[in-house]
């Protein structure tokens, strides 16, 4: 006996998202029995549903300074999101925020 065909209107479509490992082992220790799946759904439901926490995903770019091999660099990730230097050599958390880039157009 096979599954039921869902109508159109519930059948849930694919989305491939790609994180770091430690982001994935950190999610599995706190499934408690839920699938990844249903765990990000939820939490895509709450973040639209408050407004407020996607403003930080807006389209400013973020200036970033850092202090101790004097690099500066711009990012769209909001401003609790960065915390360490961007060059692979340095990853100093030794950062200083430096404000929105002016918009060039």
């Amino acid at each position: 006996m096979g599954r039921k065909t869902l109508p159109r209107s519930k059948v849930r479509q694919v989305l491939s998202i790609s994180l770091p490992q430690h982001v994935i082992d950190r999610l599995d220790n706190t499934l408690n029995g839920r699938t990844r799946s249903r765990v990000i759904e939820g939490l895509i439901e709450l973040s639209l549903k408050n407004k407020n926490l996607l403003t930080d995903f807006n389209e400013s770019r973020h200036v970033w300074a850092c202090l101790d091999c004097l690099d500066q660099w711009a990012t769209d990730r909001p401003l609790h999101r960065t915390l360490t230097c961007i060059k692979k050599s340095c990853n100093s958390t030794n950062i200083k925020y430096q404000g929105v880039m002016e918009d060039s157009q």
